[in-house]
């Protein structure tokens, strides 16, 4: 393929690349996905070449493609008026939160178990430093890190107590006072719940009829089947109250027959016969099983809140602070940077909040490739624009392209057909999951290009470039619009042309870095087994927590675990792809803007069926009909 083959290590850069990137503790290497330089010829056509390239990077999940020098799309985005909504991502709490606590259901089993095991109704009330202790969280939180034992074996105390009370500090001797208290009112319950929870993963989930006793059974079936009425007479008891004389009725049917194919809702408590859901289940469910109105609802589950609406020179200013207060004016290292973030991550630095521009709607928003919807910049050739319009690189053009599946879809599906915009700055983060549907996803990192004198007209800035017309910029050496330079100029004509190209021009013409991490698909079964092992109390609290896109893993730990994880460090100018059923998640190194959009090469097909099997056993909304789809591309004749 020329050109195409893929580079073991990528040549220069600022941040300099490794041919492995020292994960956050320190201890591993997470090694790169491959980088491929196509040629002008490999270059025209993106499905052609990816389908070139796949059996070779497919295995990593993710690749980086570098265009030829010659591809330079103009930002189409007019940066003077572009305003953007943010969401507010608390970063220490991607991994290092409490379990959505679900205090009524806890409540509820630990209640049965004081009946139960300790002939009591009602729990006393635990103060620990003062003020009460919230056993619910306490359970959760010694549950993440593998129960009791395992806490006081390593030692651990001190780290659950920072998801019971965030924020506060513990001694030694109320690490151990902790322990204690957890040991004497829930040690026992600790037992009782892996006991129920294992016996639900084996035989049918109904809870409540196993712990009946015979006598219970024998009054059940002989003296309340006939009831006195008022006179003293008996009478007989309809089907429907011999129903609700049961211990559990089916939500769907009303009816408490056949309890032995009665399933219980792990959250609400609530039954269901396994032939009146949708589908229905002919077996019973390993593991926890969660009726559908849990399983979709959003109380207490975690995500991001809506932040304030920002214009780019706004931003600029917010991210540039947060930069310099993690690392000052001095330069840093990649590996200084991710170390950084999964310390934040993992909860070892305190209180981290930043702002991401995320999933911003292009066709609301705007593209920062040329549209031929969009009215033309004053700054861009015509010629130009209409080129990048019509490329098949642009993402707007890409998920219609001869050969892509989504050509069949006739409706704008926001992110899926029409492309999402990301403006982020330092530590912001988009976390572990796969695409809608298994989809491939192509993301484009544009050149970021700030004006910091939106009243000067453009034909004053031409005037400036005449008048300063300094052999580098009139070279376009920085490979930027050479009148933007001017604004620099512009504004600090007392210092050097060169001072200012340094220290201005490139620093806020070139977004960031974007740091990617990716997981094969081949691999995805074992993340979902590692990331369940891992974080087990935010599973059970939010079952579908992968669909959230709310929640990080330090790579060491996939690694540790045996699963192979690839990283990918992508600079302005270079697209990435991900690949079918890929679990992807990553960062950004500071101020940038960002594209991605979906497509579906005939590949994808099998992948998108799978996708199809796994919405139904989660409950959730597709996307789109992949049974529609395969039959709309059977009968158009325009696809390959």
């Amino acid at each position: 393929m020329g050109k195409g083959r893929p580079r073991a290590v990528e040549r220069g850069g600022g941040l300099g690349q490794l041919t492995s990137v020292t994960s956050g503790n320190g201890s591993l290497n997470i090694p790169l996905a491959p980088v491929y330089y196509p040629s002008e010829e490999e270059f025209k056509d993106p499905l052609e070449f990816i389908y070139k390239i796949r059996a070779e990077a497919e295995p990593y999940g993710i690749c980086k493609i570098v265009p030829p020098k010659s591809w330079k799309p103009p930002f189409a985005l007019d940066l003077n008026s572009f305003t953007f909504p943010t969401k507010t991502q608390a970063i220490h709490q991607l991994q290092a939160r409490p379990a959505s606590c679900d205090s009524k259901t806890f409540e509820l089993e630990y209640v049965r178990f004081l009946e139960a095991h300790c002939g009591r109704k009602s729990r006393k009330k635990v103060i620990f430093e003062g003020e009460e202790l919230d056993l619910c969280k306490l359970f959760n939180a010694a549950k993440r890190f593998g129960g009791y034992d395992k806490v006081t074996k390593e030692k651990k105390w001190g780290e659950v107590f920072k998801f019971v009370r965030p924020g506060n500090k513990i001694s030694e001797c109320a690490k151990y006072v902790l322990g204690q208290l957890y040991r004497e009112h829930l040690y026992d319950y600790e037992e009782y719940y892996c006991k129920l929870h294992i016996g639900k993963s084996k035989g049918c989930k109904r809870g409540v009829h196993n712990g009946r006793k015979s006598d219970q059974k024998s009054d059940s079936s002989s003296s309340r089947k006939r009831r006195k009425n008022n006179s003293g007479e008996a009478v007989k008891v309809s089907s429907r109250e011999k129903d609700e004389e049961r211990d559990q009725i089916c939500i769907q049917c009303k009816s408490g027959l056949h309890g032995e194919v009665m399933l219980l809702c792990d959250r609400c408590n609530k039954g269901w016969h396994m032939y009146c859901l949708s589908p229905p289940l002919e077996s019973v469910p390993l593991g926890n099983w969660y009726c559908l109105e849990c399983l979709n609802s959003d109380k207490d589950s975690f995500g991001f809140v809506p932040g304030k609406r920002f214009s780019l020179e706004a931003f600029r200013k917010l991210a540039d602070r947060t930069k310099k207060k993690w690392f000052g004016t001095m330069s840093c290292s990649r590996v200084q940077i991710e170390k950084k973030f999964w310390e934040i991550v993992e909860g070892s630095l305190g209180e981290v909040e930043v702002m991401y521009g995320s999933d911003l709607d292009t066709s609301i928003y705007g593209s920062g490739f040329p549209s031929s919807n969009d009215e033309r910049l004053e700054s861009v050739d015509a010629d130009v624009w209409d080129e990048y319009c019509n490329s098949p690189w642009n993402l707007n053009n890409l998920p219609k392209l001869r050969g892509s599946m989504l050509r069949a879809v006739h409706h704008n599906i926001a992110g899926v057909m029409v492309p999402w915009l990301y403006i982020g700055m330092l530590f912001s983060a988009f976390c572990w999951h796969f695409e809608d549907h298994c989809f491939y996803s192509m993301n484009y990192h544009h050149w970021y290009v700030i004006s910091l004198f939106p009243y000067i007209s453009s034909m004053h800035l031409i005037k400036l470039l005449m008048m300063f017309s300094h052999p580098r910029l009139v070279s376009g050496d920085y490979g930027i619009p050479n009148f933007l330079c001017i604004y620099y100029l512009y504004r600090g004509a007392r210092d050097s042309v060169d001072t200012l190209v340094s220290n201005l021009v490139l620093k806020w013409s070139r977004g960031e870095p974007k740091c990617w991490y990716s997981v094969p698909g081949g691999e995805a079964s074992a993340f979902e087994k590692v990331m369940r092992s891992c974080l087990p109390d935010l599973f059970d609290a939010q079952p579908d927590l992968l669909f959230q896109l709310v929640t990080m893993l330090n790579p060491s730990v996939l690694q540790e675990n045996g699963v192979p994880v690839y990283s990918v460090l992508q600079e302005p100018g270079n697209f990435v792809i991900t690949f079918p059923r890929s679990y992807h998640g990553g960062f950004n190194f500071g101020l940038n803007c960002a594209e991605a959009v979906n497509f579906a090469p005939a590949d994808w097909l099998p992948h998108g069926g799978f996708a199809s099997e796994l919405y139904q056993l989660y409950h959730k909304p597709a996307v789109l009909s992949h049974e529609e789809l395969l039959c709309v591309v059977a009968k158009v004749q325009f696809l390959d």
